[in-house]
């Protein structure tokens, strides 16, 4: 926390493709929603609640993003469309 991430970056990666993320392409993230049905927190008088949204550009080469809920898990993925066609996503998932 205390180091800038480009001095990081500038420690680890000998060479940097400026048109890829600099430390890993693949990012695997697993929630548990333990907030029931209703997706709304409550912190003391301030109500925060979920709202969708979509994106039109990956950050990484490919993003799982995994929710385990009471009902099951959830799971979206975003990939760059540069890199993998939809079928290929679909095979993986």
């Amino acid at each position: 926390q205390q180091v800038p991430f480009e001095k990081v970056v500038e420690r680890v990666v000998k060479t940097r493709d400026m048109g890829r993320s600099p430390l890993f392409q693949v990012l695997f993230n697993f929630m548990v929603d333990d907030r029931g049905d209703e997706g709304a927190m409550d912190m003391g008088g301030l109500s925060i609640t979920t709202e969708p949204y979509s994106e039109t550009t990956s950050q990484f080469d490919l993003s799982f993003d995994i929710v385990g809920t009471a009902d099951g898990l959830s799971i979206s993925v975003e990939y760059c469309s540069d890199l993998y066609k939809e079928a290929t996503v679909v095979r993986m998932l």
